[in-house]
């Protein structure tokens, strides 16, 4: 019986097979249970003020899944594509790790090899208070993670190793992501990886609870200002 993390990687490659197959920017279908849209769009970066940069970025759905299967499918996505690279395309990598950045073949290959390590939001921001570092933005139990404190907490505190951290305030997420039963935090998560930060985004929706659902929108004055969609 496979594992989380083996029928995850099964599932990339379906999604990538199909991804390679379509058209570049129209909504790729996956496997039966996934669906996948490469979006073109703009972002705000965090490394830069005021830097605002085009993005493709990769969007599956998932359905029947919860948090452990988005973060499982996180994981096995990145350790798929960069492994794939590592093997077939090593000229490429030998030019990078010669002219570009020496010793990013060694540092690629740990993202393959190496266990993510798993951490709440909580945990996250009391490692962040107790770090002997003077950060540009404050940090608080509910603020908004900068990119200063996810590149401290994947490249200082855990040396250089993947970090997912799980958990959020609510307030600081979407209305539709499933809250926890502690109903301060939902079942949201962020991949961050060396020298970027955060690199993937998840979450788990809310699904039979439409209670839930219309408390947040209340909460938020959405259902006041959007229309009864």
């Amino acid at each position: 019986m496979q594992s989380k993390k083996e029928e995850a990687v099964t599932l990339i490659s379906r999604l990538l097979n199909q991804l390679m197959k379509s058209d570049k920017y129209g909504e790729r279908r996956g496997a039966a249970f996934g669906l996948a849209g490469v979006v073109k769009g703009f972002r705000i970066s965090c490394l830069k003020k005021h830097n605002v940069m085009a993005i493709l970025r990769n969007e599956p759905e998932l359905a029947f899944a919860d948090l452990e299967d988005d973060m499982a499918c996180a994981t096995a996505y990145l350790q798929y594509v960069v492994q794939y690279i590592l093997e077939n395309c090593t000229e490429d990598m030998d030019f990078f790790n010669t002219w570009i950045e020496k010793g990013i073949i060694n540092r690629l290959s740990d993202v393959v090899e190496r266990n993510f390590v798993q951490l709440t939001y909580s945990d996250a921001v009391e490692l962040l208070l107790k770090a002997k570092k003077n950060f540009e933005f404050l940090v608080t139990w509910g603020c908004d993670l900068q990119s200063e404190h996810k590149r401290y907490i994947t490249e200082e505190a855990f040396g250089g190793c993947p970090v997912i951290i799980r958990d959020y305030p609510k307030e600081i997420k979407a209305f539709y992501m499933r809250q926890n039963v502690d109903g301060k935090s939902v079942a949201a998560m962020d991949m961050l990886v060396p020298r970027v930060g955060e690199l993937i985004g998840g979450s788990q929706r809310e699904e039979e609870r439409l209670e839930f659902l219309e408390q947040r929108l209340d909460d938020l004055h959405l259902i006041e200002t959007t229309g009864q969609f």
